[in-house]
């Protein structure tokens, strides 16, 4: 019954740490993993008690239903396998480092064994003072680390970590139950711990360049966009300055015939040459809308390209020429509002997107992007939304969050009554 009592100890938390860490992620079916999950704890309950009714070793039956475990959050579960691997070990390392130190402090101070009553005490003991902390580092970091696609450091990052865990268990006698009373033991279970926190930041901070390399990826398309733009741009005006020039070469022409019409007191052929030049006569069609020459030109762009899908475009800008924060970052902010708004909209009936942006009083840039949207986008708890293109968060919105922060501001998006709205705020 001890043995019992120590194993289900043991099992439980990496369960409640997975569901609590995924819970608003993508399942296959989060209902079919609670049933699993459970059916996988009584059926480990009940194989390891005949394992000690035939009086069997039961590490390698825990290390099994360990794989079994992990088989069921690698087939329901709608992440990156390396990444879903690289926090299984996480997890793993934690519950072995918690229970060596368990294990190893009833036998030194208590002489007990190494699964007993006094064992399991102070495991429970130990994952109440350290459970509550990793819930919450994976809830709001790892969470982070998922966002991204990158599957081959992921894999690195298991594989390393998954040799470093072998080697000290295979090293300490981990299968060896006497074993547990050694200091080489526990202390190579400090070192398991430090090893785990050295990766998990690595990892972190590996994460952090790619996101930053993403964004910086962003502000480099959208600059190209905006080039591409102006160079669109300064063709178009270079071939109005010729036709001008063309018109005013033949102005002479029309003034003699102008005059012509005039002496033969015939109005009505007057009239009708007039109507005939004026609409020979070359006029701008583009549309300028604010002052700032990069937003302007962005804007031209994707208004071309909205208005190509059929889409109904609303503007409306207060910018001066002059604007207190990085044009890229903000071309990256509304570049990426701009596509998003545009992706959501074809094969709707009469699909409109609003813009509106402007300079507050005190320096402040405010930003809002509507759509139609009859259906709510899919989102986690954090509020971070979910890509409609591949599994995971969106990069566009996780850029724009991340550079809203980074100027103080801040990012919503929330969808109401078939209206998708997205707003940044960056004070002055």
């Amino acid at each position: 019954m001890e043995t019992i009592l120590f194993v289900l100890i043991t099992t439980l938390p990496s369960h409640i740490i997975a569901f609590y860490q995924f819970w608003d992620f993508p399942w296959r079916s989060r209902t079919l993993a609670l049933v699993l999950v459970a059916l996988h704890v009584c059926l480990k309950t009940f194989a390891v008690y005949l394992a000690l009714c035939g009086g069997l070793h039961i590490r390698v039956l825990e290390f099994a239903f360990s794989l079994i475990g992990l088989a069921i959050y690698l087939c329901l579960l709608r992440t990156d396998i390396n990444a879903t691997l690289f926090f299984f070990v996480l997890v793993m390392d934690y519950l072995i480092v918690v229970r060596g130190i368990a294990t190893f402090a009833s036998a030194w101070a208590f002489h007990s064994s190494s699964q007993s009553y006094v064992s399991s005490l102070i495991c429970l003991l130990l994952y109440l003072l350290t459970l509550p902390p990793v819930l919450s580092l994976c809830r709001h970091r790892t969470e982070i680390l998922f966002q991204h696609r990158a599957s081959g450091l992921w894999r690195g990052f298991f594989l390393l970590l998954l040799s470093m865990t072998a080697i000290i268990l295979l090293f300490t006698d981990a299968f060896d139950a006497s074993s547990v009373q050694s200091c080489s033991f526990f202390f190579a279970r400090i070192g398991l711990s430090a090893c785990i926190l050295f990766a998990y930041a690595l990892m972190l901070k590996a994460l952090e360049n790619i996101r930053h390399q993403a964004v910086l990826e962003e502000q480099a398309n959208q600059i190209q966009r905006i080039l591409q733009t102006q160079r669109s741009m300064y063709a178009h005006q270079s071939a109005y300055l010729e036709e001008l020039r063309r018109a005013r070469h033949d102005l002479r022409q029309h003034e003699y015939m102008i005059q012509s019409y005039l002496n033969s007191g015939d109005p009505s052929r007057l009239r009708q040459y007039l109507q005939t030049y004026l609409a020979d006569l070359p006029h701008v069609a583009d549309q300028h809308y604010c002052k700032n020459p990069s937003l302007d030109a962005l804007m031209r762009f994707y208004a071309g390209r909205i208005r190509e899908a059929g889409i109904r475009l609303e503007a409306e800008f207060s910018l001066p020429e002059a604007l207190p924060f990085p044009e890229p970052d903000l071309c990256v902010v509304l570049g990426n509002l701009l596509e998003n708004a545009q992706e959501a909209c074809p094969g709707l009936e009469n699909p409109y997107i609003r813009v509106a942006a402007k300079l507050t009083a005190a320096n402040a840039f405010v930003l809002l992007v509507e759509n139609s949207a009859p259906t709510p986008p899919r989102q986690r708890a954090d509020g971070s939304l979910l890509s409609t293109k591949r599994e995971g968060a969106g990069i566009g919105t996780g850029s724009v969050r991340l550079l809203a922060q980074e100027h103080g501001g801040m990012a919503e998006f929330r969808w109401e009554e078939g209206v998708f709205q997205a707003s940044v705020f960056l004070p002055g």
